[in-house]
């Protein structure tokens, strides 16, 4: 006689893959065990047999095989139980279409998850929301607001939804409108919206409507919540009022991690590397957004070498870069033309993953290629999912700048699509080299091609046109007024240095009166071309009006040591004069380039009158001649401007290591 078994051996059997003589007396793995280990086939056909013998299924058991088969090889699979749950009537139960929308959503399945939401009979608002942030979170925010607006009702998710898509997709500006509607609508204000119309505040620049907003989270008491806190001091920073943002962080109680990065990142933005790495040392916990800040902002003020000795901390640390830590440190080892760091680094790329990543192989790219390896450059993009025209611009650029024109010609011919950028390459990359022929010829194919250039284009032609004389500048020019081009800074740049080089002064200064708002860069481009004829007495009483004061900043004095190992890189602040304002954009510059002033300067400490303006004018037209570098020329420039056309009053300070002029009226 047989042994009797126990009820659930069969389906035991069917189900489990233990080998265990005690197995048939087990109870049978779950619905959401077996969706969980990913045997969804499995997890089905358990949901179907169960019906069969008359036994219940909850919504649950559906809600656990959708959410686990929404990946794309199992997207088929998920039709078919859809198909099963129309033939039960569960396709209307709220609970299971709210789940199955929502997980669709999450992972870009937008078509399905509108199906199953046009389906449904009874939506709720959570429906809605759902199907809104789906859309919303993939940036279709034309989807999102069209739903948003058939919405019977709203609540502050619905809002707060639409508001954050504003922030992160734009314009900014309908982030704005929205919370207003949202205000009018007397609906309930929490530290979601609140945290994301500060943050598109914060995007546009728009201090006092964000300071306005800071006011209302004091007056409905939402201030002291993390993630606004954080955003209110996001906001300071980016409009460049860092002393705000230091009194709200140091009167936050509790700060998070994203808190501490948004302090940091504002250090950086306003240019304070010193106190951005010393802020960094004290923060009691870092993640990968840490490292990779303090990084980028190393590597975006020419702190190359600290760059990449945080990235070997990182590494220390235990913590795995994404693709953000890898463009910065690759940007830095450009900076420095450190081959043979950016070789290691490369190998690192590609074991974390990153090898076919379209963003760094376009770093990897510009590191060979501006080292001069364009071999290895070009290699690098036959093993990228897909190159951008980035990647070959910068390599068709340095093909012609190491005079290999037929390599930059046979790629450029290859582009399917030639596009701006790629012409910009060739054109600049035959400029820089002085082929002025083959720049003017480039720029005809181009036309021919229904391209019209952009700034960029028009500036590398400018350059030619040195050498090409003022006939063709001046049409050239005259081409540029046509199409409206006139009105860039850069491009106003190279025609002043074009017309002041051939000679031609009076159109300079011409231009130069034109210019809304000179910056150093146009500056530089003026005294520069004029710096050895005879300058109008028009020009004169132009340089009188720079605000001097605004160019020039002691900024961060940093100094790199190393620490008791030899191997660590450490920046330390000077002492700072409260009394100088600079826009950070010049900050970099002046920090970076004191020294050439102190050293200027330092020639004719013990001349006096005429005769250290000479020796001053000298020195410096000089340095204008001999740089490559628009920056140090931007410094230069206020010398020459200061001592020989304002007549200002230099003091040097050697004991506080900075320059500064004191503009006497």
């Amino acid at each position: 006689m047989r042994s009797p078994t126990h009820p659930w051996a069969a389906v035991n059997r069917l189900f489990s893959t233990s080998t265990s003589q005690n197995a048939s007396f087990k109870r049978p793995p779950t619905i959401q065990s077996l969706a969980s280990a990913g045997r969804i086939k499995d997890a089905i056909r358990y949901l179907i047999l169960r019906r069969h013998l008359g036994r219940r299924v909850y919504p649950e058991c559906f809600v656990a095989i959708i959410e686990h088969s929404a990946a794309p090889e199992t997207l088929g699979i998920a039709r078919q139980l859809h198909a099963h749950m129309i033939i039960t009537c569960f396709d209307q139960d709220p609970f299971i279409c709210n789940h199955v929308i929502g997980v669709y959503g999450k992972r870009g399945f937008l078509g399905d998850a509108h199906w199953v939401f046009r389906r449904l009979r009874r939506k709720k608002v959570h429906s809605w929301n759902i199907l809104t942030a789906a859309y919303c979170k993939f940036g279709f925010l034309s989807e999102g607001r069209l739903l948003f607006d058939e919405m019977p009702r709203r609540d502050a998710v619905s809002w707060n939804t639409l508001i954050a898509a504003y922030d992160q997709w734009g314009p900014c500006e309908e982030a704005i409108e929205a919370f207003a509607h949202m205000m009018r609508s007397c609906c309930k204000v929490d530290h979601f919206g609140v945290s994301s119309v500060i943050s598109a505040c914060a995007n546009l620049r728009f201090v006092q409507n964000g300071s306005a907003f800071h006011g209302l989270s004091v007056k409905i008491g939402l201030d002291s919540h993390v993630q606004v806190g954080s955003a209110i001091i996001g906001l300071y920073s980016k409009c460049e009022q860092l002393d705000d943002a230091r009194r709200i962080f140091y009167q936050m109680d509790v700060k998070e991690i994203f808190t501490w990065n948004s302090m940091l990142d504002g250090f950086i933005r306003c240019s304070r590397i010193g106190d951005a790495v010393k802020f960094f040392e004290n923060m009691p916990q870092k993640d990968v957004v840490s490292w990779t800040t303090i990084m980028a902002g190393c590597s975006q003020h020419d702190r190359n070498e600290n760059a990449i000795y945080f990235f070997q901390k990182m590494l220390q640390d235990g913590l795995r870069p994404d693709w953000v830590s890898f463009v910065s440190v690759l940007d830095a080892c450009e900076g420095l033309l450190d081959l043979e760091e950016g070789s290691k680094i490369h190998a690192k790329i590609v074991k974390s993953g990153f090898g076919a990543d379209r963003i760094v192989g376009s770093a990897l790219v510009a590191l060979y290629a501006k080292c001069g390896c364009l071999t290895d450059a070009r290699s690098v993009t036959h093993c990228l999912a897909a190159v951008d025209d980035f990647s070959w611009s910068v390599l068709i650029a340095e093909y012609v700048k190491h005079g290999c024109l037929d390599c930059a010609c046979e790629l450029f011919d290859r582009m399917a699509i030639k596009t701006v950028p790629l012409w910009n390459a060739l054109i600049g990359g035959y400029a820089e080299v002085g082929l002025s022929e083959e720049a003017s010829e480039s720029f005809k194919r181009m036309q021919m091609d229904g391209k019209y250039g952009d700034n960029y284009t028009f500036g590398s032609l400018l350059l030619s046109a040195i050498h090409l004389g003022s006939r063709f500048g001046s049409q050239l020019h005259s081409h540029i007024i046509k199409l409206g081009f006139d009105s860039s800074v850069f491009v106003a740049s190279a025609l002043i240095n074009m017309y002041s080089t051939n000679s031609n002064c009076e159109a300079a200064v011409r231009i130069f009166k034109l210019v809304k708002d000179p910056n150093p860069i146009v500056w530089s481009s003026m005294i520069s071309g004029t710096h050895n004829r005879e300058v109008p007495d028009s020009l004169s009483s132009s340089l009188a009006s720079l605000p001097v004061n605004h160019l020039i900043k002691q900024g961060d004095d940093e100094t790199v040591g190393k620490n008791k190992k030899g191997k660590g890189m450490a920046l330390a602040d000077e002492e700072r004069d409260p009394s100088f304002c600079t826009p950070p954009r010049f900050q970099k510059m002046a920090f970076r380039l004191r020294n050439v002033l102190s050293s200027l300067i330092s020639k004719a400490a013990g001349s006096q009158g005429a005769e250290r303006d000479d020796l001053l004018l000298s020195s410096s037209s000089s340095l204008l001649l001999s740089s490559s570098s628009e920056e140090t020329k931007c410094v230069v420039v206020v010398v020459v401007v200061v001592v020989i056309f304002v007549r200002n009053k230099m003091l040097f300070d050697p004991t506080r290591k900075q320059v500064r002029i004191i503009v006497e009226t």
